[in-house]
């Protein structure tokens, strides 16, 4: 299992490169569930994206500032 702080890293990237438009969205998606991350949301302002650990789903929203909300439990 990856860490939250490879997810991020890794989610943070995709969405950069949607941005800059290298990715379109179906292939940030693609790259996503390569991942094991399953995207909710895509827009120029946030990614949120759902993936399950060992115990429980969570939801992370990585938005365009750097801010990250993460609900667990869900």
């Amino acid at each position: 299992m990856k860490t939250q702080q490879q997810i991020k890293e890794y989610a943070t990237i995709a969405h950069l490169y949607y941005l800059e438009k290298t990715l379109t969205k179906q292939e940030v998606y693609d790259w996503m569930s390569e991942y094991g991350l399953d995207v909710v949301k895509l827009l120029k302002g946030r990614i949120e994206f759902t993936y399950s650990d060992d115990w429980y789903k969570t939801k992370m929203t990585i938005w365009k500032n750097g801010k990250i909300d993460i609900e667990t439990e869900i």
